[in-house]
């Protein structure tokens, strides 16, 4: 099911899924909802790796047009005469629509793992996402 999503959401359900204590590497759940999860990381993952690279892009023209200096650890500080600007172009990155193939599950499915396992926010908010919301947009 093709599903919109931010680079900046993108970015959030990456970090979710892969952290060290991630829910995935002990919750119990259905196969579909498993392996769609699995299928999901590797998309949100491709686009995640679009994301950083237009990220780099960006930071490289602000220190091509002088507005930043490139740090040795790799972070960059910018010119204090144009942090608007590369704040603007920055949340303009990170607000790009993605509209992504997402493989869905069964609504009830992701219910039933959230009812009954502890999850957090984010958890939650990347299962919901994997949810099949169809009925939702047929009403």
């Amino acid at each position: 099911m093709l599903k919109k999503l931010s680079n900046s959401l993108v970015e959030s359900f990456v970090v979710t899924l892969n952290k060290e204590d991630s829910v995935l590497k002990t919750l119990r759940m259905p196969h579909a909802l498993r392996q769609a999860v699995k299928v999901n990381l590797t998309t949100l993952l491709d686009r995640a790796k679009v994301y950083e690279d237009e990220r780099k892009e960006l930071v490289e023209s602000f220190v091509e047009k002088g507005w930043a200096e490139k740090n040795d650890d790799n972070s960059f500080s910018v010119d204090k005469e144009h942090i608007y600007e590369v704040n603007k172009e920055l949340v303009e990155l990170s607000s790009v629509e993605n509209e992504l193939n997402i493989e869905t599950v069964n609504k009830d499915i992701v219910d039933n793992v959230l009812e009954n396992n502890s999850l957090t926010l984010g958890e939650e908010e990347v299962f919901l996402f994997f949810a099949d919301d169809s009925d939702k947009q047929k009403g």
